[in-house]
């Protein structure tokens, strides 16, 4: 009587104590390397049953390895660490630069546990708005979610149910971020879109005001080329008119600077504390220049800012914990300007001179050529765009490794840098893939060299 073959399949405890399944245990999720030992096992069995009982079994590490490739390929994509070399710094896929490494401490930290204020309830953003308003110099300070909810929680509390005027003009720098209309009729406002796309005048605001009308918006265009055109009438000016009219004015900065980069070539871009000597009653603004976690900032008259906390379209765009822990340290660094771009990542990469990435890029092109995947490797001069977003539409300028492939042609050398572990991402010109670093930290630089030179060939 030939031997029942299902009995030298091997147990499921037999199994895991395999080398290689050992080591899946050690590398992934214990339980879901037995449910899949579990399964493999019972797909031998049904085939065994299913055919001759002269079938030969899997020996042992045959199974381990099918279950090694059912783990591979059942695993769930995720994310990679990545280097950003496309040489801008916001990149609409790849996200903001890091937080300061204090920031990410603290915002690890207000996760790990409760947390609790000096003085009653814990209001999570009560010392990110106390330095907001410090370092602005505002009456007082609101963080919310995103700046949109910033925005829409503005308008509410000067509009609800009324109108608020604003230039058809600084309407068209939006790019999908948020819909200002949208947002104005989410809060019951109507927004009269005044003037032309590419002006509009103070009488065109004179014209525009009526008994129904309770504030202005003034929409920051920042280096878009029309802005100059669009803008006929300045922050201050319009600010004059609202208070003439006993009106009040919002201003939408978008991304907004909290210290001076003039220095920079970034003169052009908006500050905060620009608009708060303007007078403007509430002022908007985003997270990205200042370098802090994603969220929306108002700042402006203390009596507005209590009407925007107390009212009920705050409850609909909360702060995070951590996201307000993150931001506070980030203020705190920000006291110092010149503390400020040596610690905060966002602004070390937008204010690192061309000098010093021409000396970098100079002293890593010499090591990428030992890759055997890189015929030739030089530091060019070039020019980068800060952002894909209209409100950042200006350029810097910087230095990369223009790598030349060897056997194979500039897609593939782009698609095994993005493969890599970190993945890397740089801008193709022509055939050479060029590596941007006014988008790397120096922190990075080594991680880009061997990522380059463990390149398969």
């Amino acid at each position: 009587m030939c031997p029942n073959p299902l009995k030298k399949i091997p147990s499921v405890s037999e199994i895991l104590e395999n080398p290689t399944v050992k080591g899946l245990v050690e590398r992934m999720h214990p339980g879901a390397v037995l449910a899949t030992a579990r399964a493999v096992l019972d797909e031998v069995a049904a085939e065994v049953h299913a055919v001759a009982t002269e079938r030969t079994l899997p020996s042992m590490s045959e199974l381990a390895e099918r279950i090694a490739r059912r783990m591979a390929a059942d695993k769930a994509p995720g994310l990679r660490p990545a280097i950003n070399a496309t040489g801008m710094v916001f990149h609409p896929e790849l996200g903001p630069p890091p937080l300061a490494d204090r920031a990410v401490e603290a915002a690890a930290a207000a996760w790990r546990g409760a947390m609790v204020g000096d003085e009653g309830p814990v209001a999570y953003a009560a010392p990110a708005e106390t330095l907001l308003a410090q370092r602005t110099g505002a009456e007082a300070a609101l963080v919310v979610g995103s700046e949109a909810g910033a925005l829409a929680l503005a308008l509410a509390v000067v509009g609800e149910g009324q109108e608020v005027v604003v230039s058809r003009g600084q309407l068209v720098r939006r790019d999908g971020t948020h819909d200002v209309p949208g947002l104005a009729a989410l809060v019951s406002v109507s927004l009269n879109e005044i003037g032309a796309v590419d002006g509009t005048s103070a009488e065109d605001f004179q014209r525009a005001i009526s008994d129904w009308t309770s504030a202005v918006l003034w929409g920051e265009l920042g280096p878009l080329p029309h802005a100059k055109m669009a803008n006929q009438i300045t922050l201050d000016g319009l600010v004059r008119l609202a208070h003439e009219h006993k009106l009040r004015a919002v201003c939408d900065l978008g991304p907004a600077a909290m210290i001076d980069l003039a220095s920079f070539d970034l003169d052009k871009l908006p500050t905060v504390a620009r608009a708060v000597a303007a007078g403007a009653d509430l002022i908007v603004f985003g997270h990205e220049l200042l370098g802090g976690p994603p969220c929306g900032l108002i700042v402006g008259r203390r009596e507005l800012i209590d009407q925007a906390r107390r009212h009920p379209f705050h409850t609909t765009v909360p702060t995070g914990r951590a996201t307000a822990a993150a931001l506070a340290v980030t203020l705190e660094l920000s006291e110092d300007a010149e503390q400020a771009r040596r610690t905060i990542p966002t602004l070390q990469l937008l204010t690192t001179s061309p000098d010093n990435l021409k000396n970098r890029a100079t002293r890593l092109a010499q090591q990428m050529t030992e890759s055997p995947a890189v015929a030739s490797a030089e530091a060019v001069e070039r020019t980068a765009p800060v952002a894909a977003s209209p409100h950042l539409a200006c350029e810097l300028p910087t230095w990369c490794i223009a790598m030349t492939p060897v056997h194979m042609n500039v897609d593939r050398l782009s698609t095994l840098l993005r493969s890599a572990d970190p993945a890397v991402l740089g801008r193709m010109e022509e055939d050479r893939l060029l590596l941007d670093l006014r988008s790397v930290l120096p922190r990075d630089d080594l991680r880009l060299v061997d990522a380059t030179v463990g390149i398969p060939v």
